[in-house]
């Protein structure tokens, strides 16, 4: 029995890519790994976006949240092109444009990356907390390494703008790791 294998990264349109052929070498974890090192990779991917995959047979589920449209389909065309990729569905969402939620974005990245307890996080090529608003309501996502900074991350979030609402889906890695084993 397969399972299905899922990754986070810290972006919903269908659409259905052309089947390219398989290579049986190629595992669904392999795909998933270099997928999220892509994706990371790629200049346009930022704090205000979060991607989320799964892939299963050579078939990857690219979700999440995306700031613009245009990266939506980069992000499609990264995944397409690694190896053992049969085809990709592109369920991205495409947030909508929101000077409101601009100024949230901002404030919550500035009072998250700016905290003593995460500044180390803020100085990385690829920060590891994410920001999603959508309509006036704040999602951190992404991967910390203890229970505390996730606190830490809330704490700022909520303290900086005036939102609807604050879900913090924040991953502790100590936690994911005493889970895996």
């Amino acid at each position: 029995m397969k399972r299905d294998r899922s990754v986070g990264l810290g972006l919903l349109v269908l659409v259905l890519s052309p089947v390219r052929p398989e290579s049986s070498s190629i595992t669904d974890d392999k795909i998933l790994l270099e997928a999220g090192r892509q994706i990371r990779r790629y200049a346009f991917y930022s704090i205000f976006d979060n991607v989320l995959l799964e892939a299963r047979d050579g078939r990857v589920v690219v979700s999440g949240e995306v700031m613009h449209p245009w990266r939506s389909k980069d992000i499609e065309r990264i995944v397409l092109r690694i190896s053992g990729v049969r085809s990709v569905e592109n369920r991205l969402e495409v947030l909508p444009l929101s000077p409101f939620d601009d100024e949230i974005r901002y404030r919550v990245a500035r009072a998250i990356y700016k905290d003593p307890g995460l500044q180390r996080y803020g100085i990385q090529a690829n920060p590891p907390i994410h920001i999603v608003v959508r309509n006036g309501n704040v999602t951190l996502t992404g991967v910390v390494h203890t229970l505390l900074e996730k606190a830490l991350a809330e704490r700022a979030a909520r303290f900086a703008a005036t939102y609807f609402g604050l879900e913090n889906k924040l991953l502790v890695e100590t936690e994911m790791r005493r889970a895996a084993s």
